[in-house]
């Protein structure tokens, strides 16, 4: 049998393996100290090291975005040295400084730090290059808050409808929860993968499938401050 194969398929395709070929020798050698950025209000900046863990010269280019990974004009924050170039086995730290006015002084402010790893010219051949670009949430916390992610976590407010789960955040933190899943006698079933709640954010939670209310938990894994992944079991009223 003779497959019909286009002479430009054939060659979309030479060129994807050798893509391939190439791209298997590529690799991101900017590496960012954390997962997450938390700015204390009562700070004069906050700061977060990147490493340049491989064997050619980095430029390292940082930029703020919104909570919706935007840019805009408004954002309050600037980065000292926002393009820096970090030589092979070298740290640097990102500095952020905060102007001092426009974000809300009773709750937690969530924006998006972005890091982008433009690797220099090589002299090898051969060798497809990247820029390589990562994406951390960063937390403005005003002066004078009191408590943390973990106590908001403890206070979240969860109830069991028929066909979905309500949860309400009463805190002034931003909560990241991932896996949520319903248990019930020997039955398990992820209705959520990632979930994030705003200060005071209230959410309903679709169920995939029918499950039974009686006797329900609820598993699911906090993400706090330092990037850690905290399990937690709860039992519905």
């Amino acid at each position: 049998m003779m497959l019909d194969i286009s002479m430009d398929r054939l060659w979309m395709l030479f060129i994807l393996v050798v893509l391939m070929s190439l791209a298997s020798q590529a690799k991101a050698e900017l590496v960012v100290d954390g997962t997450r950025v938390i700015y204390y209000g009562a700070d004069r900046e906050a700061a977060i090291a990147v490493s340049n863990i491989g064997g050619e010269v980095v430029l390292a280019h940082s930029w703020i975005t919104d909570d919706k990974n935007e840019e805009s004009p408004d954002i309050p924050f600037v980065i000292i040295e926002p393009l820096i170039k970090i030589e092979p086995q070298r740290r640097h730290r990102i500095r952020i400084l905060y102007s001092g006015a426009g974000l809300p002084s009773d709750r937690e402010s969530m924006f998006f730090l972005n890091v982008m790893g433009v690797p220099t010219k090589s002299g090898r051949q051969n060798v497809l290059q990247f820029a390589v670009k990562q994406r951390l949430k960063m937390f403005f916390r005003p002066k004078g808050m009191k408590g943390s992610v973990s106590d908001a976590v403890a206070s979240l407010q969860w109830k069991r409808l028929k066909d979905r789960v309500e949860v309400l955040n009463s805190s002034r933190f931003h909560v990241t929860l991932t896996d949520l899943s319903l248990l019930a006698s020997e039955e398990k079933s992820l209705i959520l993968d990632y979930l994030l709640l705003k200060p005071g954010e209230h959410q309903y939670i679709d169920l995939k499938a029918p499950f039974g209310t009686s006797g329900t938990k609820l598993e699911f894994t906090e993400i706090n401050d330092v990037g850690l992944q905290v399990s937690h079991l709860i039992k519905f009223d």
